[in-house]
């Protein structure tokens, strides 16, 4: 799997994630097995290898020197 296909699955467990997160408000869900399905995802996920630089000047300070 190329970097970019790992950057889409993660993007996809975060809205996975999410659900989960919404279902855990109902009280008629099985809390245990929401929270476990919520660990294997994060378990299981593929993380990519890149770097995020933040967008303040002292980066567009850093590309020009």
């Amino acid at each position: 799997m190329d970097e970019t296909e790992k950057i889409d699955r993660l993007i996809e467990t975060m809205h996975e994630l999410q659900e989960l997160t919404r279902q855990l408000e109902d009280p008629r869900i099985d809390m245990d097995m929401i929270l476990g399905a919520m660990i294997a995802l994060i378990i299981c996920t593929d993380i990519p290898d890149v770097t995020i630089l933040p967008t303040s000047s002292i980066t567009n300070e850093i590309a020009q020197a």
